[in-house]
C-alpha cells in the first residue's frame, strides 16, 4: 500500500498497517449488519404486536355486548336473589311465632 505527499513523492506504507485498516473496516461492516438485522428483528417483533394488539382490540368489541348481556343478567339473579331472601326471613319470623306460640 502506498500514500502519496504533497511532494509527488510516494511512501510505502507498511503490511500491518494496510491489515490494520482493512481488519477495521471488516469489523465495521459486521457491526453495520449486526444492528441492521437487529433492527429488521425489532421491527418485525413490533409488527406483530401491533397485530395482536388490533386482534384483542376487535375481539374486545364484538364480546363487548355478551358481556352486558352477562352483566345484565348477573343483575336479575341479584334481584332475585334479594328478594328470596327477603321472602326467606319473613317465613323463619312466621315459623319463629308459631314456634313461640306452641312453646309452654
Amino acid at each position: 500500500m502506498t500514500c502519496e505527499t504533497t511532494d509527488n513523492k510516494t511512501v510505502r506504507l507498511p503490511k500491518w498497517f494496510a491489515i490494520t485498516i482493512l481488519s477495521g473496516a471488516v469489523s465495521f461492516a459486521g457491526f453495520a449488519v449486526t444492528v441492521i438485522s437487529d433492527e429488521a428483528r425489532e421491527e418485525a417483533k413490533m409488527k406483530e404486536q401491533d397485530n395482536q394488539i388490533r386482534n384483542n382490540s376487535e375481539n374486545l368489541a364484538k364480546h363487548r355486548v355478551d358481556i352486558g348481556e352477562i352483566k345484565t343478567d348477573i343483575a336479575v339473579i341479584r334481584a332475585q336473589q334479594s328478594s328470596s331472601d327477603k321472602s326467606l326471613e319473613r317465613i323463619e319470623k312466621t315459623q319463629q311465632a308459631i314456634l313461640d306460640k306452641l312453646s309452654p
